[in-house]
């Protein structure tokens, strides 16, 4: 199997914690406006599969993380991208046009009898709502596990009854 290049290592490191093919290849340095189409494209690569398996296997996926970060994402996202979609007249709503915006807040883009567009984004409240119950699960959590390894380090010590 040939060597991968450091930009394909990259991108699996960047795909391996961030589960999103598009964002990966941005920030293994891909051109923004062909991402997509590249990262789909380098996942079918036997050589990035083989690597992805390597380092789910070295290190399964955080998915409790990998959540949290898409609430933060949601929670805290900028409506630029959304603003500049929704102004753009349909000329101007090219696939290259549209691939450099951040839609990740974005639930539902229509089509207006006038042919405006209609972008509803999250509900940050919403977001920052589930983003504070997954931080104190966690937190309890590891509240929990710290009190059990307490609790089984005293019965080792025969100091409970």
């Amino acid at each position: 199997m040939e060597e991968l290049s450091e930009k394909k290592r990259l991108f699996c490191l960047f795909y391996h914690r961030l589960c999103d093919p598009k964002e990966a290849a941005v920030r293994a340095g891909y051109p923004p406006e062909r991402a997509m189409r590249i990262g789909v494209r380098l996942l079918a690569e036997a050589g990035v599969n083989a690597e992805l398996q390597r380092l789910s296997l070295a290190a399964p996926p955080d998915y409790g993380r990998l959540a949290a970060a898409g609430l933060c994402r949601l929670a805290f996202a900028g409506a630029g991208d959304a603003v500049k979609l929704a102004v753009s007249r349909p000329e101007e709503r090219t696939e290259a046009f549209i691939d450099r915006l951040d839609l990740f807040a974005v639930t539902e883009i229509r089509h207006g009898k006038d042919g405006v567009l209609d972008i509803r984004l999250c509900d940050r409240a919403a977001a920052l709502s589930e983003l504070a119950a997954l931080s104190e699960r966690f937190s309890s959590r590891e509240d929990n596990g710290f009190l059990d390894a307490l609790n089984r380090s005293a019965a080792v010590l025969g100091d409970t009854p």
